[in-house]
């Protein structure tokens, strides 16, 4: 059981079905495979890791990096924050200084932000 659940975790399996799943929810495409298809030919070409975030989990990261609390972040801390979230992208042109917004489309640059799903 433990070679199944570290094989499980070393592949991000579980937040892939996640991501796919949320993703058929929030778009309820009428040909669901060709649409899983085609959203695993995106994630495949596209992204450089598998993380897949919430745009609540990276305001969470961007406030766990702005630890004097003043609104941004330097481009280490950033560089520092996509390594936490597993990504190993090689991170250029980045400003100096970022504020959550721009934190938040450099972030999804390199990783996969689920959209927000309805409750």
């Amino acid at each position: 059981m433990e070679e199944s659940q570290r094989y499980l975790e070393e592949h991000q399996i579980v937040s892939l079905f996640q991501h796919l799943t949320t993703s058929l929810i929030f778009h309820k495409p009428q040909d669901p495979v060709k649409y899983l298809i085609e959203e695993l030919k995106t994630i495949q070409k596209s992204k450089l890791g598998l993380g897949f975030f919430t745009k609540e989990d990276l305001i969470t990261m961007f406030s766990m990096f702005d630890i004097t609390g003043k609104g941004s972040i330097t481009s280490t801390q950033f560089k520092q924050a996509l390594v936490s979230l597993s990504s190993n992208a090689k991170v250029q042109n980045v400003p100096s200084e970022l504020n959550l917004e721009a934190f938040l489309k450099e972030v999804e640059k390199y990783v996969t932000v689920l959209p927000d799903v309805k409750k």
